[in-house]
Order: C-alpha cells, then sequence, then structure tokens
C-alpha cells in the first residue's frame, strides 16, 4: 500500500496517513497461525482449537481478510473506515466492496519528541487503528476471488472519487 495517503481531513494540506495492508491468504494464515502455536508454546490440541477459533473469528469458510492499520499523526476521524471508500480489482479489472469490516478502537500513543524547527521539546501524539476488511471467496458470478488461479489483486482506496492509496498484490506459481 502508498505508505503514505493522504489525510482526508486536513485538506490542501500535506498530512499523511500511513496504511499496512496484509492479505491473510491460506499461506499467511498458516504461518501466523503456527507462529502463534510455537510462540505460546501450544499443545497439537490447543493449535487446533485456535485454528477453529480463527476460522470462526475471520469467517474462514466463507471469506478471505485484508487487514489494514492506519497511522496519523493529526487526528482520530481519518482512521475511520467509513471515510473511505475501500474496494478490491481482480485481473479482470472487476471491482468487490468488502463484505464486512471490522475495526478496533483507536490506539493513541503521546511521546515527547525534539523538534530543531522550534528549538524545544514537544509533545507528539499518534493515533492507530486496526481495520479488517473481509471479501467472498467466491464472486458474485461463480469465480474464487483468491485461489491458484488468481494472478494479482489491488486493493484500493478513495476518498470523494479520488484514489488516495493502493496496494497490489501478484501472485507467482510455480
Amino acid at each position: 500500500m502508498d505508505p503514505a495517503a493522504p489525510s482526508p481531513m486536513l485538506v490542501g494540506s500535506k498530512g499523511r496517513i500511513r496504511i499496512e495492508a496484509t492479505l491473510y491468504g491460506p499461506e499467511m494464515i498458516e504461518a501466523e497461525l503456527s507462529k502463534i502455536c510455537a510462540d505460546d508454546s501450544l499443545s497439537e490440541t490447543e493449535c487446533a482449537e485456535r485454528r477453529v477459533e480463527y476460522a470462526e473469528q475471520h469467517h474462514a469458510g466463507e471469506w478471505f481478510r485484508i487487514a489494514l492499520r492506519l497511522h496519523s499523526g493529526y487526528e482520530e476521524k481519518s482512521l475511520e473506515a467509513d471515510m473511505w471508500t475501500i474496494y478490491l480489482v481482480d485481473d479482470e479489472n472487476i471491482m468487490y466492496e468488502p463484505t464486512a469490516v471490522t475495526s478496533d478502537s483507536v490506539e493513541k500513543v503521546t511521546r515527547k519528541i525534539y523538534s530543531e524547527f522550534h528549538n524545544m521539546t514537544m509533545e507528539r501524539t499518534l493515533f492507530s487503528r486496526n481495520i479488517d476488511l473481509y471479501f467472498p471467496k467466491t464472486t458474485f458470478f461463480g469465480k474464487a476471488l483468491l485461489d491458484e488461479h488468481t494472478h494479482s489483486l489491488k486493493l484500493i482506496l478513495a476518498r470523494h472519487k479520488r484514489t488516495a492509496g493502493e496496494a497490489e498484490w501478484r501472485f507467482y506459481r510455480e
């Protein structure tokens, strides 16, 4: 994803929002769950239970997830999912809106930084939020949106019909 999308709250300014996007396909889900099981020293039974919990929480049977992490040093409101138009574009340039969107609460961290411009120490507040986007595994047309035949998916974030940021995943198969 463009690591610095314009802030929708700062029209005409150079305010930016940093966005991280992670697509959770089967390989990523397995890697994350294996890491959790190893880090938490879970038994095989506990690990299997964690897999079931993950599938239920993230609707793994019918949807796939894209996790966004948004960061702003300006305002909390720009981190709300409804401030953005978010959609995927497939190999055939067909656009898909998320089936579901969930958001965590905003995290607020205040730090002291030294400003050479002002020649003083100042407080700087940073805001962050996790947003999960869920897309159907199978489209309205009966085509799999994310499978072994998918070549690429593009995630678009737009505001007022203008693209503010995009990410593209390209899948290489052997």
